[in-house]
């Protein structure tokens, strides 16, 4: 079987790695179409990347301009225009996406054409997965990152109005498609997912949150408990230094009877800076060092949050962006985490929440139950074989 991925995004593209190498072991053939500016990360990953695109359009930079004032200016409007502010914000994130598909669509296609793949698996803003899968006639599955909140507003998980992506799909022969796909591979428990009519295969999340060559992650304090602090690359990228957190964080944990470790890029390294405060600052993947930790302080993002869930690790989630915002609620009815909205980030707040990453043992047992039902979810294996059933 040969099975094309497609993805616009580095975070987008980890997710669904570990279903890529369980593709490879079962001995199918595998392709990732992306951007060619992130080309390197799915080398990395152990791929091989089909670099599309007739221009890279940079995502982070119109991101800044035209989705981040929108999201300040919600806060700032009066109850009535809400509503219609958080509809041009929404519009204008497709609207980027919309241009990654156009810059994607004809170097996918005319690699499709020649390759002929018999799945195409994609994550929810690469929009030329699905229009590939209809312009070919194969299996089109949309692969979720963690909880689905572009699917949870008033559509419940519709098909995308787009006249623009209805205008692509029409340069290669078919009138429209459906973002949708046909099936969605969901690596994100249950527990925190909305409930969204869509044909689903659920899936263990395996964390992978990129290829490190770091050390092994320090050993803890043996007598002080530990605390994570990590603010993620995506957040960064589309926000911005302002919205870095992390010496605010600090500030709040300061005095604390605590071991703090901060992971952060090694360029991101010298933002690390709070009065009083010296943590430990490791560059390193957090799969590996959430299991030493008791506790973990982040700013929402799905990779953090699941890897999190996945090692039954309490959280703080401190969200900024209207994605981070939704998982952060999705994961306190969970009982798995506590919540300060960065925009109502006060240092007592923030270190009263922090200890109780500690000190609530219902919210630990949140997070160990979280732990328990991911780890009972099918593995990557156990969804390639389903595929292979559905596509016979």
């Amino acid at each position: 079987m040969r099975v094309l991925f497609a993805a616009t995004w580095p975070t987008h593209w980890q997710p669904m790695v570990p279903l890529a190498w369980a593709l490879n072991a079962a001995g199918h053939q595998v392709r990732v179409a992306v951007p060619p500016r992130h080309a390197e990360v799915v080398a990395r990953s152990g791929q091989i990347a089909v670099p599309a695109g007739s221009r890279d359009v940079d995502i982070a930079e119109i991101h800044k301009r035209e989705v981040l004032p929108l999201m300040g200016k919600v806060r700032e409007e009066s109850e009535g225009a809400v509503t219609e502010l958080r509809k041009r914000r929404t519009r204008a994130s497709i609207g980027i996406y919309e241009q990654v598909a156009e810059a994607m669509a004809h170097d996918t296609v005319a690699f499709a054409e020649k390759w002929r793949p018999d799945l195409v698996v994609y994550e929810p803003t690469a929009f030329v997965g699905p229009m590939v899968g209809e312009v070919f006639g194969v299996l089109a599955a949309r692969h979720l990152w963690g909880p689905d909140g572009t699917s949870a507003g008033p559509g419940r998980g519709g098909r995308l109005e787009s006249e623009a992506l209805d205008a692509l799909a029409s340069q290669f022969g078919v009138p429209t498609f459906d973002n949708r796909g046909d099936v969605t591979i969901d690596p994100c428990p249950a527990s925190l997912q909305p409930q969204i009519e869509c044909r689903r295969l659920p899936m263990r999340y395996v964390p992978y949150n990129g290829a490190i060559r770091r050390p092994p992650a320090p050993l803890p304090d043996p007598v002080k408990p530990r605390i994570a602090v990590s603010w993620g690359v995506s957040t960064f990228a589309l926000t911005g230094g302002e919205a870095f957190l992390v010496p605010q964080v600090l500030e709040a944990l300061r005095g604390l009877p605590i071991e703090i470790v901060v992971a952060a890029r090694q360029d991101h390294h010298h933002l690390v800076a709070a009065p009083g405060v010296e943590p430990r600052v490791v560059e390193m993947e957090l799969r590996l060092l959430l299991p030493t930790c008791d506790g973990l302080i982040h700013q929402g993002g799905g990779g953090t949050l699941l890897t999190a869930a996945a090692c039954g690790v309490p959280q703080l989630v401190i969200p900024q962006m209207p994605d981070q915002r939704f998982s952060a609620r999705q994961l306190a009815s969970a009982g798995a985490a506590r919540v300060v909205p960065a925009d109502e980030f006060d240092v007592e707040s923030v270190r009263k929440q922090a200890l109780a990453l500690l000190d609530d043992d219902d919210l630990k047992a949140g997070a160990e139950r979280l732990r328990d039902e991911n780890s009972s979810r099918p593995s990557p294996a156990a969804v390639v074989s389903e595929l292979e059933k559905i596509i016979g």
